[in-house]
């Protein structure tokens, strides 16, 4: 899977293969990769790699192209709901809304705190409106170019 990520970031920069069914296949294998043998609940360490995992859907060209709602249910399934919340500025308004309020309703107004801070302080990209942990506000919406 590290050969994979490295592969697929260096790829990023040849827009020639964007569209490639493979390179987009790739990515939705890699964003899925660290949920494949994880049962709930998960340790620090499991819940680490998926977090850095979904981190890099950052850097992917074709983000809208991918089966984020699959990677969404995941995050759901292996109680790492929180998580989800990184492909939230991904999703299309109303599936963003569900996220933001299924993960409202999975943890206590502290445990949301706790958690987006965590985020935060690994270093992951989040809405600013998940600072407060108020995840039912507007959302940022994100698209692709239309030259892609």
């Amino acid at each position: 899977i590290k050969e994979l990520e490295k592969t697929l970031l260096v790829l990023c920069s040849q827009p020639q293969i964007w569209t490639c069914g493979q390179f987009i296949s790739a990515w939705n294998h890699l964003l899925l990769s660290p949920f494949s043998s994880l049962l709930p609940p998960a340790s620090e360490e499991q819940e680490t790699a998926c977090r850095e995992i979904l981190s890099l859907v950052h850097h992917c060209p074709t983000v809208m192209d991918l089966k984020l709602d699959a990677i969404v249910e995941e995050c759901f399934k292996t109680q790492l709901s929180h998580l989800a919340l990184i492909l939230v500025p991904y999703l299309s308004q109303e599936n963003g809304a569900k996220v933001q309020q299924h993960v409202a309703n999975q943890l206590t107004q502290e445990e949301m705190t706790s958690r987006i801070g965590k985020l935060r302080l690994a270093g992951v990209s989040l809405p600013a409106n998940f600072a407060t942990g108020k995840l039912n506000e507007k959302q940022e919406v994100v698209t692709t170019s239309p030259a892609l």
